[in-house]
């Protein structure tokens, strides 16, 4: 029986324009797409994983790309290429919130993740996990095992959603249920055979 459905953020209850984001940063540091993700890339990685800073990682980002911009404009530019998955969020808050623990598992930092956000989320999930956070990503599998242990739920317990098929591959060798999201209305009926 399911009891617990563990959620990715990025792709999948928010939809991030990473192409738009990088463009826009391409443009004013007059460097290439390809170089500014050269340079960010690796950087968010180490700070997803929390062996940086968000001060760190956006000092050696602006350095690198010779930005003149503030990390509040910084991440105006990252927020205004992110928006918010509403139509599942609609379907969370109707037909899970009421019956399942809902929780949040995310390669993510507090680039991302702010204080507004984290108040905002907890209206529909009951505990939030960041890989900056637990010093652990997907799809390491002592990531997948530290959340089980924090649920109390057994594997067999929960559904994993995730956009990446990688990410899902450990979370089913562990026993849980996963469902790769591909879009919306792909995803809720894949749900609703499975809670109905």
């Amino acid at each position: 029986m399911i009891k617990a459905i563990i959620f990715d953020l990025g792709g999948v209850i928010e939809l991030v324009d990473f192409n738009g984001f990088f463009e826009e940063i391409a443009s004013i540091s007059n460097k290439s797409i390809e170089k500014v993700k050269e340079i960010e890339n690796p950087l968010r990685k180490k700070l997803d994983l929390g062996q940086i800073s968000l001060k760190e990682y956006f000092t050696l980002v602006k350095t690198n790309l010779k930005l003149n911009l503030t990390l509040n404009s910084y991440i105006q530019i990252l927020e205004k290429n992110i928006k918010t998955n509403a139509d599942l969020i609609n379907y969370i808050n109707l037909n899970l919130k009421q019956k399942f623990k809902l929780y949040l598992f995310s390669n993510n930092s507090d680039l991302f993740v702010n204080k507004k956000k984290r108040a905002e989320f907890k209206k529909y999930f009951v505990n939030q996990f960041y890989s900056y956070e637990i010093k652990l990503s997907k799809p390491n599998p002592q990531a997948y095992k530290f959340v089980l242990d924090d649920l109390k739920f057994k594997a067999n317990e929960c559904i994993f959603i995730d956009d990446k098929d990688s990410n899902l591959e450990p979370a089913k060798k562990l026993g849980m249920k996963t469902f790769q999201f591909i879009s919306t209305k792909q995803l809720i009926s894949d749900l609703n055979k499975v809670i109905y």
